[in-house]
């Protein structure tokens, strides 16, 4: 199951980078005919290199936008991007001030279907002053057409940084949620909550799977809750807390980590010293390609760790450092469920010691007399 989400994804992804790559074509031809072929007086020879890099740069990503190598440098990809436009804008004639809109907008779904709202905000924000530095340069009779073009776009990326920032608030809030309801409840109660805590962070971390490992060593507990769960069909699966000692390998000393290859061997077969703690057999068992994780303590003592892995995109710190701000409810949750099967556990044993009582001051002391 996590394997074959992973590799719907990663569909998609290729899908959205391919349309991209069609658009960003589009655009360049565009930009050669309105502005280069059309008005061959106005083009210097530095506009008509520029527009030449720009068209045989776009020619380049469309011939090779099936190629895995190349989706792994979309961010490099989106810097071009925008230094391309940002040069071209400042270049671009004042009668195609549609060029312009179209690149900003190009930019912006770029930056919306291949990254998140953090490059969306950054994009808005330098596109906004580079447009203004391309509106003083115009004529002073255009002013109030490019005035009025100029607090569009400034509506328009202000709407799309408050949606995207809302989007984020909304699915913590949606976690938290899931999380805060589970105080009080039951086992049987608290494991469907977590798992779907776990959906809802898959989704919006955009990662095949997650995985909640927790422990308490002092009844020798070990479980994972985990998202997809495993046991029977898609829509008969019931999530649990898969209880064994088999678990045990998900402790570690370096839980905290962030890493786009969990490799344990290079190409050559040789071992890769790596900075964070994730067993092989955890690697081996859940098939995990890139991951990153967080620890959960009660005080200094770690009580279990939260995996994602698989993400489609590239991981970077702000993924982790977002992890991190979820991982308090979470802590909760499990802090509950350890209260909980402490419980059990002193309460089988108060039974174990009044049965073994019984026992050798019952049945047991007659026969050993007769």
């Amino acid at each position: 199951m996590p394997v074959s989400r992973f590799s719907e994804e990663i569909a998609f992804r290729s899908r959205r980078f391919r349309h991209l790559a069609i658009l960003r074509l589009v655009i360049a031809a565009a930009y050669l005919i309105l502005e280069v072929f059309l008005n061959p007086a106005d083009a210097s020879s530095f506009k008509v290199l520029c527009s030449l890099l720009f068209a045989a740069y776009a020619i380049l990503i469309f011939v090779f936008r099936e190629q895995p190598e190349l989706r792994n440098y979309a961010v490099s990809i989106q810097f071009a991007d925008l230094i391309f436009t940002v040069i071209l804008v400042l270049l671009s004639d004042t009668g195609h001030a549609a060029l312009p809109l179209l690149m900003f907008y190009f930019l912006l779904t770029e930056a919306s279907l291949l990254h998140g709202a953090r490059e969306v905000l950054i994009i808005s924000a330098v596109c906004i002053v580079f447009y203004a530095a391309w509106l003083a340069s115009e004529e002073a009779r255009r002013f109030e057409f490019s005035f009025g073009s100029f607090m569009f776009l400034l509506v328009v990326g202000g709407a799309l940084a408050y949606y995207f920032s809302r989007q984020v608030v909304r699915m913590e809030n949606r976690i938290a949620e899931l999380l805060r309801n589970t105080t009080g409840q039951s086992e049987a109660e608290i494991a469907p909550a977590i798992e779907s805590a776990l959906g809802e962070l898959s989704r919006w971390m955009r990662s095949s799977g997650s995985i909640l490992a927790l422990w308490s060593d002092d009844i020798g507990y070990v479980a994972i809750c985990r998202h997809p769960t495993q046991s029977g069909p898609e829509e008969k699966a019931v999530a649990t807390f898969d209880a064994s000692r088999e678990w045990a390998c998900f402790q570690g000393e370096r839980m905290d980590f962030y890493s786009n290859d969990v490799s344990l061997v290079d190409k050559a077969g040789k071992p890769i010293e790596r900075t964070f703690d994730l067993h092989p057999y955890v690697i081996q068992k859940f098939e995990i390609y890139n991951g990153l994780g967080c620890a959960l303590f009660d005080g200094e003592r770690p009580i279990g760790r939260i995996l994602l892995i698989n993400s489609i995109g590239e991981i970077r710190r702000r993924h982790w450092k977002k992890l991190q701000d979820i991982t308090p409810y979470f802590r909760d949750a499990v802090r509950h469920l350890l209260v909980i099967k402490q419980t059990e556990h002193a309460a089988y044993e108060r039974e174990h010691g009044r049965i073994a009582h019984d026992l050798h001051d019952g049945p047991l002391q007659s026969m050993i007399s007769f």
